[in-house]
């Protein structure tokens, strides 16, 4: 974003933001563009490697292909060197299974369930368009009527942001945006929060056998119904609160601050539309004159 305007007035800017969001200070030199789908893959990898204390993922599915195990072997490599490393996975619930106990993103997983059963959690959201007789569509049907598709991919205080899936085809030769942001403790804790909040709304996966070859599974029903009101209207209100700036102290900045992230969440089905509140003010109340340049992988941004 550029503009001819005084920093005074983009200050203005962003106090403006700061009460429809939260705002997280930045170090630009922290801010990595990947560009290619091989530097995606190689630097969660990469990532995973270096792994310490906590490692939070959302997206739509896991592929079942090489690289995918590969990836899986470095979270099995990487929980034998730190055994109090703790992993939470969140999945779409129907993507998820497709290909059932044969070849799913669940039974690329399950050996790390099977090995590290105090260590890492798997959970599989479903969306709430998914309910009565829509619940019976099998797949991949009732991936028309709406997924899950929230995509954080974070290792401690290192988050790569990305519109791109888990699969050989985001690993090799399908473009998406790529941004890894490094040393981000209040943003990274943000977005662990988010995908803890998650689970609590999802559908555990436990393996009916530790010992066994075979990974079947069942499902662990979240504590609301996922098509209840209940659940909408819980889910909604814990949401906002996440990202609710009164809710939280303003995290200071400091002489090397140049970057602001102010993170934004949007979940229709549920009635959250913050990210497009957030947007129609940062545009209502942008600079005359100024440039604004934006990355989004639809054109699907609310009317100004």
């Amino acid at each position: 974003m550029t503009s001819n305007c005084s920093s005074t007035t983009y200050e203005h800017l962003f106090r403006s933001l700061a009460r429809h969001s939260r705002l997280f200070p930045l170090r630009s030199s922290d801010v990595t563009l990947l560009a290619t789908p091989t530097d995606f893959y190689q630097q969660l990898v990469h990532n995973i490697q270096l792994a310490e204390t906590r490692i939070s993922i959302s997206s739509l599915y896991l592929g079942t292909g090489q690289l995918e195990s590969d990836l899986v072997g470095a979270l099995a490599t990487r929980l034998k060197e730190r055994p109090h490393l703790q992993v939470q996975i969140v999945l779409d619930y129907s993507r998820g299974q497709r290909g059932g106990v044969t070849a799913s993103s669940v039974t690329m997983l399950a050996p790390l369930l099977k090995q590290f059963p105090n260590n890492v959690e798997l959970f599989l959201f479903r969306v709430p368009q998914l309910s009565g007789l829509k619940a019976k569509l099998p797949p991949p049907f009732n991936e028309t009527l709406g997924v899950s598709h929230a995509k954080v991919y974070l290792v401690d205080d290192t988050l790569v942001l990305s519109g791109a899936n888990l699969s050989n085809d985001y690993f090799t030769n399908r473009q998406d945006r790529y941004v890894q942001l490094t040393n981000c403790g209040a943003l990274a804790q943000f977005y662990h929060q988010f995908v803890q909040l998650v689970t609590g709304f999802s559908y555990r996966v436990k393996l009916e056998s530790l010992t066994s070859a075979k990974s079947d599974y069942k499902l662990l029903a979240p504590q609301l119904a996922h098509d209840s009101e209940a659940a909408k209207t819980a889910m909604r209100r814990d949401l906002e609160k996440l990202v609710d700036p009164s809710q939280y102290q303003q995290d200071k900045d400091d002489a090397r601050t140049d970057a602001w992230a102010f993170p934004t969440l949007q979940f229709t089905p549920i009635s959250m539309d913050h990210d497009e509140r957030v947007l129609s003010e940062f545009v209502r109340q942008l600079p005359r004159g100024s440039q604004l340049q934006i990355a989004s992988g639809y054109l699907n941004f609310p009317p100004f």
